[in-house]
């Protein structure tokens, strides 16, 4: 009888243990699923240069397991709240997009100067709505800078043996080109950080412009002595079309 009993409470015992390790089995199993469900998290849908403000047509979302999201990635369902804050960096299409690679506020000041690259200068031109591209510049484009500069013409204004004056002071307009692909950095003193709502909501009557130095102290001394225009470019053109500091003339352009 003992025998039997213990045998009876031994199978018992057997069930117990039995179902305890398939709970325990199937408890493991929905945790490792949990740490492995995959999170949407937002990534670059293009390149993405510092200075420029987060957009929805700028990031895409890419699937990561879930033991694999750090502290910094933005979930898919973040994303909204950090929309128009400003990239601190560059950041090519495909990578993560973090929480340190946006500014927000009180470094929006700091942004804006680090905005130019090392061993560039922002200067400022002035403009109107012609030689403006008509309000269509913003910033982050990039543009080609002409000028039109009223000259004495060669051989004009001489004098003889005498010392006398002769030939009168003639007068010539040049057009010059004098910078291809010069990168935007604001409109009046509104920079990438703004909406594009913003942007155009009034007429802006200067640009402020990156270039090196040199060119920097040329387009000054042009802009004293002299009439620019800018030339709006696509957004991917970087390709040379006009030789630096060469003459355009319309006899020139007709005789082609």
């Amino acid at each position: 009888m003992s025998t039997r009993i213990a045998l009876v409470m031994a199978v018992i015992l057997g069930i117990v243990a039995a179902v305890a390790v398939r709970a325990w089995v199937e408890t493991e199993r929905t945790e490792r699923l949990k740490r492995s469900e995959p999170v949407a998290i937002i990534a670059a849908a293009e390149t993405i240069k510092k200075g420029e403000p987060l957009t929805q047509n700028l990031y895409t979302t890419k699937l990561v397991a879930k033991n694999m999201v750090r502290a910094d990635m933005i979930t898919a369902t973040e994303a909204g709240i950090f929309l128009k804050k400003i990239l601190n960096k560059d950041v090519e299409k495909g990578w993560t997009i973090s929480r340190n690679d946006l500014v927000t506020g009180l470094e929006k000041e700091t942004l804006n100067r680090s905005l130019i690259a090392e061993g560039k200068r922002a200067v400022t031109i002035k403009v109107d709505q012609i030689s403006g591209v008509a309000g269509l510049i913003r910033p982050g484009d990039h543009v080609d800078i002409i000028g039109i500069f009223d000259v004495r013409k060669e051989g004009s204004s001489g004098r003889n043996a005498a010392g006398t004056a002769v030939g009168g002071d003639q007068r010539d307009t040049i057009t010059r080109s004098l910078m291809e692909s010069v990168k935007i950095l604001a409109i009046d003193n509104r920079t990438m950080d703004y909406s594009q709502k913003q942007l155009a909501s009034r007429p802006y009557r200067t640009v402020t412009v990156e270039v090196d130095p040199v060119n920097a102290a040329c387009l000054i001394d042009a802009q004293n002595n002299g009439k620019l225009h800018l030339m709006l470019r696509a957004r991917r053109d970087v390709t040379k079309a006009l030789p630096e500091n060469t003459d355009i003339r319309w006899e020139n352009i007709q005789s082609r």
